[in-house]
């Protein structure tokens, strides 16, 4: 099986991530338990979908 991380849907997937986690690192602390850690969940979610889309 060939390099996934070659990928082009998944270094989108990868980068689109970072940006993510770039973004609510900026949110308040009071956030932390709640909106954070939704919106990280959601993200990864939509990684794995859209990784597992191309088969």
């Amino acid at each position: 099986m060939r390099n996934f991380r070659k990928w082009d849907v998944y270094t989108n997937a990868k980068n689109y991530s970072v940006i993510i986690y770039q973004i609510t690192k900026e949110f308040p602390e009071t956030e932390r338990f709640g909106l954070i850690s939704q919106v990280r969940q959601k993200e990864l979610v939509g990684h794995q979908k859209r990784i597992l889309n191309i088969f």
